[in-house]
């Protein structure tokens, strides 16, 4: 189990997750819904968080769990066959990783180069910058485009 002193460290320990499943929102085809999506959505989300926030697990099978909790959670949760399912998945994944490495190329240009050493205060400010700008670009230039698409 692991153990957190304050709200900053529950943050900063499930970085990972709250990215994943904020990206998520961006992702996922709303408007397929599935009967009990009021229920079962929220609730396959707090799981994820939950497993992240309280089971320390080693590194590579961490990701698979969450993985496959995010799967499930968008396969309870909207009418999606297995390969949509994969595909929404994955794509979370993929941006999730590619907003991860851009804020922290960012952050690592800006505190090497510019002379400002405040990694605890320029890092999350970055970070929720760079999550809200790479959310509504995903969601206005892939996930628009993707809804006109048929199936």
């Amino acid at each position: 189990m692991r153990t957190y002193y304050n709200f900053v460290g529950l943050l900063y320990g499930n970085e990972f997750v709250i990215q994943l499943l904020l990206i998520s929102l961006a992702v996922l085809p709303f408007w397929r819904r599935r009967k009990f999506f009021f229920a079962v959505f929220p609730l396959s989300y707090l799981l994820i968080f939950g497993v992240s926030a309280l089971f320390s697990l080693p590194l590579p099978y961490y990701y698979l769990i969450i993985y496959v909790f995010l799967f499930s959670a968008i396969f309870a949760s909207f009418k999606v066959d297995f390969a949509e399912c994969l595909f929404y998945s994955l794509t979370t994944y993929c941006a999730q990783h590619i907003l991860s490495t851009a804020c922290y190329s960012l952050s690592w240009i800006v505190l090497r180069y510019a002379g400002f050493y405040a990694y605890r205060v320029f890092y999350p400010v970055a970070s929720c910058v760079f999550l809200l700008g790479f959310g509504a670009g995903l969601y206005f230039f892939y996930t628009q485009r993707l809804n006109k698409q048929p199936k």
